[in-house]
C-alpha cells in the first residue's frame, strides 16, 4: 500500500502538478532552501494524498414533523393494554388478546414496570430509561409488527431533536420499556386478527 501511494504521489507531482514539480526542484539545487523546499513539499504531498483517500463525509437525514409522523406506524395497528399471567404476556385489544411466554427475569421487569415499583437495584430497563430521559430522547411508539416463525417482532420508535430512530427489539424488552414510560403498545391488526383470541 505505501509502494502504491508513492508511486501515485510521484505520478501526481510529475504529470498533474508539473510546475510544482520544476519549482521545487530548482529551490531544491540553491543548498540553502532545501530544507524549505522539503517542507513545502511534504505539505503539497499530505494535501494531495488527502484528497484523494480521505473518505466521504457521511450526511444524517434530517425528518420533520410531517415526515415523522409518516415513518411511525399508525393505518393498521391498534393499541394494546398489557397485563401479566404469571410468566404470560397478555395483550389486549377491544375483544381480541394475544399471548406469549417470556422468561422469569422479563416478566418480573415488565410486572415491576406495571405495577411502578423499583427493585433494590435498577433493573436494565429502569437504566434505559433514565438514559433516554438524560439525552433527551423520546421514544415516540412501541409496535409489535411481524410474527415469524412462531416470534413475535417488535420496533421501538425513537426521537431526539429532528432524528428518528427505528429500532428492532423483543417484544418484552419493547413492552418493559413502554410500561415504565405509561405507553400502549401498538399491535399490528393483521397479528391480532390471525393469532388473538377472542374474550368477548
Amino acid at each position: 500500500m505505501k509502494q502504491i501511494n508513492y508511486i501515485l504521489f510521484i505520478y501526481l507531482l510529475h504529470y498533474k502538478y508539473k510546475p510544482a514539480y520544476i519549482l521545487f526542484g530548482s529551490m531544491a539545487k540553491t543548498g540553502r532552501k532545501k530544507v524549505a523546499a522539503l517542507v513545502v513539499l511534504f505539505f503539497v504531498a499530505g494535501v494531495i494524498i488527502g484528497m484523494y483517500f480521505s473518505p466521504p463525509v457521511l450526511k444524517e437525514a434530517v425528518f420533520t414533523n410531517r415526515n415523522i409522523s409518516a415513518i411511525l406506524p399508525e393505518a393498521g395497528y391498534s393499541l394494546a393494554n398489557v397485563s401479566m399471567d404469571g410468566n404470560t404476556v397478555v395483550l389486549q385489544s377491544g375483544c381480541k388478546a394475544i399471548t406469549f411466554e417470556i422468561t422469569e427475569d422479563q416478566a418480573l421487569s415488565i410486572r415491576f414496570g406495571l405495577e411502578k415499583n423499583v427493585f433494590s437495584r435498577p433493573l436494565t430497563h429502569d437504566i434505559m430509561k433514565d438514559v433516554l430521559d438524560h439525552y433527551n430522547i423520546a421514544v415516540e411508539s412501541v409496535a409489535i409488527d411481524s410474527f415469524e416463525e412462531d416470534i413475535y417482532r417488535a420496533k421501538i420508535y425513537m426521537r431526539q431533536a429532528d432524528r428518528v430512530l427505528n429500532l428492532d427489539a423483543r417484544p418484552s424488552d419493547t413492552i418493559a420499556l413502554a410500561v415504565r414510560l405509561g405507553m400502549k403498545i401498538k399491535v399490528k391488526d393483521e397479528i391480532l386478527e390471525s393469532n388473538g383470541k377472542n374474550i368477548c
